[in-house]
């Protein structure tokens, strides 16, 4: 409402004048006056008073003068008028005409301006975010690690699409987001992405697998490309729903610990490139309201023992693990404390001893194997050297080494020296370097086998392409295998000869002792009781090969526990009786 003062009193009475619209030009119009695209006729009264402008059938506008003497007049704005700018908040000027009339009939012609501010819309302070989780992902670009596994991580795994298969997907709405104010929407709703939409995205730098996004904008769809492939599409319908679909891996940003598995997350902005725009074509930018938080996704891999074994086995050419190769001794070329070329033997193992297989979003993952001591560096192998001495384990430069810990201290030290190497490489193919022999419990086997039970463990580790990490530990211990190394006899034999007539005993007498040994053994005095005897000398030595564990205690040879019974069931006879067998320390006696 407002005063026009626009009558000026006259001798002929105040009370009388009167003042109504121009019958003839009630307002006047710079252009076409239209609300929601249909044009405003304005409409008087019959006293003239009251000018109503519709469009259609909807009143717009009520505009009536006061015949109060001070000129006032009211303008009611009932409905949105179209302002002709699109995008800016233009105003609208309409020149209502009037006329004046006394108490004797005198007129005189005014007008007065209303001037309509455009109404823009407005951002109602409130933001929108969703999640999709890579995890979700099973198209032919990428397998995340957890697909289908419904929505508690924010998003599903899509229904499929030829010939892309199932992305992750996820959905929101913007429609909460703008207050459209007295335009109201345009037509269909009012949302829909800026025109600059694929270069605002294409200066935000983001990757898949390393390859730069490009963008395109087709109707309500920005689709995001990769490598001749869609990595995502945002869907915005015109009443603010939007769905986003993910088809291929975004690079996260590497783990803040290099070597973990953090999830960095990755939030896509998209209120920058995101328009609403009112009935009559103002719009706002929906900047910092609209995220997409991508969620990282890290590798999924099961890893354990496969059965197979590798044997080192003392018995040098027995097993097939064993192996001269100059590559498998070169793993162990680092090894502390061993004289070169002083290893007893080799062995490779012909098939990996632990396997493994996984998926991710961020495809390729890599792995890596390493082995570790279950119980921490210094920790008892379980297996002891033939000599009886405790081997403990330690990490060395990739490999794991049981040293001899001379000096107990639990540590490996410069003089601790080397009984055996394990190596294991990225495929899970065991090596093993003996140095020295290995004591097996069972005495009674000769090929008896120890292993390392639960001490050694394998650490594989699966690392994805934008640096996530995941290590899972499997026991290898009982693969690695140390076979016994028996004494062999040699093909040779010994045999040696006594004869008879060099004894010269209380028992017996020969026809020729002391004849020297050229008849095969020599006539010896034993003692004052029995006299001379016929003695004759040999060695085993030559007719075995102790192998890796050497000869026994004092030399190794002795009677075996049944000598005597062996013997005694050869019915051997002194002068018609049979002989007896007894076996005292080294010494066996036949008496009759």
């Amino acid at each position: 409402s407002g005063t026009g003062g626009y009558v000026q009193d006259k001798p002929d009475g105040v009370g009388d004048r009167s003042v109504t619209f121009d019958p003839a030009n009630p307002v006047t119009l710079n252009a076409t006056l239209t609300s929601g695209g249909v044009a405003v006729v304005f409409t008087a009264n019959e006293d003239g008073t009251v000018l109503i402008g519709k469009a259609g059938d909807r009143v717009v506008m009520e505009v009536s003068l006061s015949d109060d003497g001070q000129g006032a007049f009211r303008v009611i704005l009932l409905d949105k008028l179209d302002h002709p700018q699109s995008g800016t908040e233009d105003n609208i000027s309409l020149k209502f005409n009037f006329v004046a009339t006394d108490s004797d009939g005198d007129a005189v012609n005014g007008s007065f301006t209303v001037s309509v501010d455009d109404d823009s819309p407005v951002g109602t302070g409130g933001s929108t975010s969703i999640t999709v989780d890579e995890g979700d992902i099973a198209t032919l670009w990428s397998v995340g690690s957890s697909p289908l596994d419904g929505t508690g991580d924010g998003s599903n795994t899509g229904p499929f699409e030829w010939p892309n298969g199932m992305p992750a997907t996820a959905s929101g709405s913007v429609a909460g987001l703008v207050s459209f104010g007295a335009d109201g929407p345009a037509a269909g709703g009012g949302f829909g992405f800026a025109a600059n939409a694929a270069s605002t995205m294409a200066a935000l730098g983001y990757t898949s697998h390393g390859l730069t996004l490009t963008y395109a904008l087709s109707g309500n769809t920005l689709t995001a490309s990769a490598g001749g492939h869609k990595v995502f599409t945002l869907q915005l319908d015109a009443d603010g729903d939007f769905t986003f679909k993910l088809y291929d891996q975004l690079d996260h940003a590497a783990p803040a610990t290099p070597g973990s598995a953090d999830y960095n997350n990755l939030a896509l902005e998209f209120g920058s490139i995101i328009t609403a725009t009112d009935g009559d074509g103002d719009s706002v930018t929906l900047d910092g309201k609209v995220t997409v938080n991508v969620t990282d996704d890290i590798p999924a891999f099961v890893a354990g023992a496969t059965g197979h074994n590798v044997v080192r086995d003392e018995s040098a050419g027995n097993q097939g693990n064993d192996t001269t190769s100059p590559a498998v001794a070169a793993l162990f070329a680092g090894v502390a404390g061993v004289v070169p070329d002083a290893a007893l033997g080799y062995a490779r193992g012909g098939q990996p001893v632990v396997a493994f297989a996984g998926v991710g979003a961020d495809d390729s993952l890599t792995f890596t194997v390493a082995l570790a001591v279950a119980g921490g560096n210094g920790a008892l192998s379980g297996l002891e050297t033939t000599e009886g001495q405790p081997i403990r384990l330690y990490v060395e430069n990739g490999l794991i080494v049981g040293r001899i810990d001379l000096n107990n201290d639990g540590h490996a030290d410069p003089g601790d020296l080397p009984a055996f190497a394990i190596s294991i490489d990225d495929a899970g193919r065991v090596s093993i370097a003996q140095y020295l022999s290995i004591k097996h419990p069972n005495s009674a086997n000769p090929n008896d086998a120890v292993n390392l039970g639960t001490h050694i463990q394998a650490v594989v580790t699966a690392t994805d392409f934008d640096g996530d990490v995941v290590s899972k530990t499997v026991d290898i211990g009982t693969a690695i295998v140390f076979r016994d190394d028996g004494p062999v006899a040699g093909r040779g034999s010994v045999s040696i000869t006594v004869d008879e007539d060099d004894i010269s005993s209380a028992y017996s007498a020969g026809t020729s002792p002391n004849d020297g040994n050229a008849d095969g053994s020599d006539t010896e005095h034993l003692d004052d009781t029995v006299g001379n005897v016929a003695v004759a000398r040999g060695s085993l030595a030559g007719l075995v090969n102790f192998g890796a564990d050497g000869p026994g205690a004092n030399g190794g040879f002795g009677f075996t526990a049944n000598a005597a019974a062996t013997l005694a069931a050869l019915g051997l006879t002194s002068h018609g009786d049979a002989l007896s067998f007894s076996v005292s320390g080294n010494v066996l006696t036949a008496t009759a």
